[in-house]
């Protein structure tokens, strides 16, 4: 179910989406792209985030001044499993 912002008020769905084959994308992106532009997502370290399925939002998004990156607030979704959130939650990538 869509709320009027386009936004899924269902529960998340668990992301990464397995695609058919290696090459091809995964079928939920372009019924997401449909049906919710902006769908919930539950990563595999558990945080619950939004994923943007258009090129468009996409782009306005990385184009303004409230996105943020900073992968090691306290508050910043985990993008892996492990205890730390993995490489992309480390300072040093170099850390083990």
């Amino acid at each position: 179910m869509t709320s009027a912002g386009g936004h899924s008020d269902e529960i998340p769905q668990d992301y990464p989406f397995v695609g058919p084959t290696a090459l091809e994308p995964p079928t939920q992106w372009s019924e997401l792209r449909e049906k919710c532009p902006v769908a919930w997502v539950r990563t595999p370290g558990g945080s619950e985030t939004a994923l943007l399925t258009r090129h468009e939002d996409v782009r306005r998004l990385f184009a303004g001044r409230r996105f943020s990156r900073s992968l090691v607030a306290d508050d910043a979704a985990r993008l892996g499993d492990s205890e730390d959130g993995g490489v992309f939650n480390r300072l040093d990538p170099g850390e083990e």
